[in-house]
């Protein structure tokens, strides 16, 4: 894990208490094409106007913005798993990023110029897995080997194929990415149809419960953004999330989950 640095902890400690007090840097016209594409989804989601501000005015490294939109809470524990779609020429940088993390990086194939990776905290995914809703409905999709290591391959040819053909959707994507094993179920036998919620995933139990969680991932989100609109690297914000205690002073309820 990445050394967590005097400097590190003083920006953190600045940013924590004086958060309203912090300059932000103007764009250039061209905004960058992960801001246009982003602003769809942030009015959706309902995110603040000073977070999407933030988002807008940041300037600097594209990737470090995306992984902090996208993979916000995977990196603050609140998930197990994430999707990250990123342009070919990004995935090195991409790979160095996550280098000193506890995140295990599974690339799924290349599509229409673009890099598919499966981001996961391995621990927290097999136990995830080894539930017995999970383990039934694998079983129920056509799994007979429900290991983690036996599953991703053949995932990764199941998602493949659908890019491809477009036809059959590989559903055991949704319990790869933590997604509650009664919502999965709800959606195969429903055909995506008649849910009570849609959010991050489409609700068919419990709405009021998965309603909080989505508020929760926005909160991670809205917080990555701002650390790294104080001038953090990505780099450090993952680090200080995977630290419990450090991640408590920037005040956020959605500390990392041991």
């Amino acid at each position: 894990m990445k050394k967590i640095t005097k400097i590190s902890i003083s920006v953190l400690l600045i940013a924590t208490v004086v958060g309203a007090c912090f300059a932000l840097v103007a764009c250039n016209d061209d905004s960058s094409n992960l801001v246009a594409v982003a602003a769809t989804d942030l009015l959706q989601e309902d995110l603040s106007r000073e977070i999407w501000e933030i988002m807008r005015k940041l300037r600097g490294d594209e990737i470090e913005l995306q992984i902090a939109f996208q993979c916000a809470p995977l990196i603050t524990g609140l998930k197990e798993s994430n999707l990250l779609n990123i342009r070919k020429q990004d995935y090195q940088r991409m790979k160095d990023i996550f280098k000193e993390s506890e995140l295990t990086i599974y690339p799924l194939g290349i599509h229409a110029g673009k890099i598919t990776v499966f981001l996961y905290h391995r621990e927290r995914l097999e136990k995830f897995f080894s539930g017995e809703s999970v383990l039934a409905l694998l079983h129920e999709i056509g799994y007979i080997d429900t290991d983690l290591k036996q599953v991703l391959p053949v995932f990764r040819t199941h998602y493949q194929q659908y890019l491809k053909e477009k036809k059959v959707f590989p559903h055991e994507m949704g319990l790869l990415l933590g997604y509650p094993p009664e919502d999965v179920k709800g959606f195969i036998h429903n055909q995506g149809k008649n849910y009570l919620y849609s959010g991050y995933w489409k609700v068919y139990d419990r709405p009021h419960e998965k309603i909080r969680l989505f508020q929760k991932y926005e909160h991670s989100r809205e917080k990555l953004i701002q650390l790294l609109s104080y001038g953090m690297r990505i780099e450090e914000i993952i680090a200080i999330c995977s630290n419990t205690e450090i991640w408590q002073l920037v005040d956020c309820d959605c500390q990392y989950a041991s």
